[in-house]
């Protein structure tokens, strides 16, 4: 067992190397830390006051969904970074410099792409026609943390399966 959680740390770390290497312009990395930005949660509650401001009567169920959604999602989050502890690829790997400061110490699972998982999710279980382009954009969350330094690759996938399995658990329960 030892022996194919090493294997696929090393993978992880390769595919790592390979991601964050991608060359990009200087407007594309722009773009990347915007996009990385965009994801802190900050913007989240707009989501329902548009859909209110434009007469939309779902509006406090998808308020009400997102909350429990988060409700679900923080705990597990926060208790698997607490207890896995690793380390962020600038820290772990030689040669690698980040390009942003990381809101906290530990790599795993990635809180940014939970919670673009999250409000993907139950943006498009409200308003399908916005599936593509909120999954396109919790897509590049993922890639961005990458790409900036802070997080593996499965760092960004386990993210994802947790926000996803959280934000339609919502919509479950509600």
């Amino acid at each position: 067992m030892k022996e194919v959680a090493q294997t696929l740390i090393s993978l992880d770390e390769a595919l790592f190397v390979r991601l964050f290497g991608l060359p990009l312009n200087k407007m594309l990395s722009t773009l990347i830390y915007w996009v990385s930005r965009s994801a802190d949660g900050y913007f989240y509650p707009i989501i329902p006051a548009v859909a209110f401001y434009f007469g939309d009567e779902n509006y406090v169920t998808l308020f009400t969904t997102t909350l429990v959604a988060f409700a679900i999602e923080l705990p597990l989050y926060k208790f698997l970074k607490s207890s896995i502890r690793r380390e962020r690829p600038f820290q772990a790997l030689s040669g690698v410099a980040r390009r942003i400061t990381p809101p906290d110490q530990f790599s795993f699972p990635s809180g940014h792409t939970a919670g673009a998982l999250v409000i993907s999710v139950v943006v498009a279980n409200f308003f399908p026609w916005l599936s593509i382009p909120v999954f396109i954009w919790a897509s590049l969350v993922g890639f961005s943390r990458v790409h900036l330094g802070v997080h593996f690759p499965l760092d960004v996938i386990v993210g994802a399966v947790i926000g996803a399995f959280c934000g339609h658990l919502a919509i479950l329960a509600l």
